[in-house]
């Protein structure tokens, strides 16, 4: 009996072994955006020589990520609606400014990134008739330089067949290069103009 009692009591002060101690839960993965979350980031692109400064005035948490809404800085200083796009760690999605009856969102990234998968997309834009559609496809992150420096962003071409509401005999090809925690970084349209980032600062006053 003294025998039992004590191997219990070596046993209780026995240090456990290391296979033996609790193990701490992996640390969480930050998620990465592909665009800014923070009220007052501020983009300045540039096309054909004429500047346009878009600005970040407002942002909604969601279940499902965060509601943004961008405004376009008018010469007065002040910005107007110009787009409000649902951003998470599924991609980018573009909304509706206005609440509409039927469902105008649609997606213009979309994550994980699978290379070239494909996607529809309808931009009804504020009308009823479809102001564009057609499909998108996207490529892996590459390096590009514009006025506001380097970036690695992912190639996103959209082929629309439908145009201003009009049915095209041939698509044509609008391509977007998206980096993350920035968005938008390059675009060239169907018309060959190119719009390129100057500047961007992530939030109000940095």
């Amino acid at each position: 009996m003294l025998t039992l009692l004590l191997v219990a009591l070596v046993a209780r002060m026995t240090p456990p072994s290391v296979s033996q101690l609790p193990t701490a839960p992996p640390p969480r993965e930050v998620p990465v955006y592909y665009y800014p979350t923070k009220a007052g980031a501020k983009w300045v692109y540039q096309e054909d020589g004429i500047e346009s400064t878009h600005v970040i005035t407002g942002v909604v948490k969601q279940n499902n990520g965060f509601e943004v809404s961008v405004g376009n800085v008018t010469k007065a200083g002040k910005p107007t609606p110009l787009e409000k796009y649902l951003v998470s760690e599924n991609g980018l999605v573009r909304l509706p400014l206005r609440p509409a009856t039927v469902d105008k969102s649609f997606t213009i990234l979309r994550l994980p990134l699978k290379v070239e998968e494909k996607w529809e997309y309808a931009n009804r834009g504020d009308g009823a008739a479809m102001g564009e559609a057609g499909e998108m496809k996207a490529f892996p992150p590459e390096e590009i330089q514009v006025p506001a420096g380097g970036f690695t962003a992912i190639r996103v071409e959209a082929e629309a067949s439908i145009l201003s509401g009009t049915i095209l005999m041939k698509p044509v090809r609008t391509t977007y290069w998206y980096s993350p925690g920035v968005g938008l970084v390059k675009k060239i349209d169907y018309r060959n103009k190119t719009l390129l980032l100057k500047s961007f600062t992530s939030e109000e006053g940095r």
